[in-house]
């Protein structure tokens, strides 16, 4: 989480040029919980919380996915450039990869996991991304049952990669 004083911020997506790409929305900063509510809690409970958002994070990224429609070239204007840019975020996949087979030796199997988990789910959103670009209807604004979108739950999972 990006070190903040708590309180509301205007929040938008801005493309390369730093121009404004999306609409203004609120954000709100909250204050981090106090160490004796962490040393407080379960951490078995905390392990569940985790693994429902990614599988929340995961069934939102599957949701009506038709793979037919990525490898469609696209003629419409920014649209190319577009895909071009979420391509290139994959392109160190491989040595990701290899540093994960290095580290499973060194680290906590937990950790493996879940650098396994966070690979699993960056590659799905890229490539849901790509596919949201030829989406006519929602685009990425699409929410799961309990309200949440894609970037509300990688937040959630603090995956600053996803932002």
């Amino acid at each position: 989480t990006p070190h903040h004083t708590p309180g509301r911020v205007p929040f938008y997506v801005t493309c390369s040029n730093r121009l404004a790409c999306s609409e203004v929305r609120e954000f709100e900063y909250r204050m981090c919980p106090s160490r004796e509510m962490v040393a407080g809690s379960n951490a078995d409970n905390e392990a569940v919380d985790d693994m429902l958002l990614q599988i929340r994070f995961a069934k939102l990224l599957y949701l009506n996915f038709n793979k037919a429609q990525i490898y469609f070239p696209l003629d419409e204007g920014g649209s190319c450039s577009l895909q071009n840019m979420i391509c290139s975020l994959t392109k160190d996949g491989d040595e990701e990869w290899l540093e994960m087979e290095r580290s499973i030796k060194d680290s906590p199997f937990d950790k493996s996991r879940e650098q396994l988990m966070q690979k699993l789910l960056k590659e799905k959103l890229y490539t849901w991304l790509l596919w949201k670009i030829n989406d006519k209807e929602k685009g990425p604004n699409i929410l799961d049952n309990k309200g949440q979108g894609a970037l509300h739950l990688a937040a959630a999972l603090g995956y600053d990669w996803a932002m």
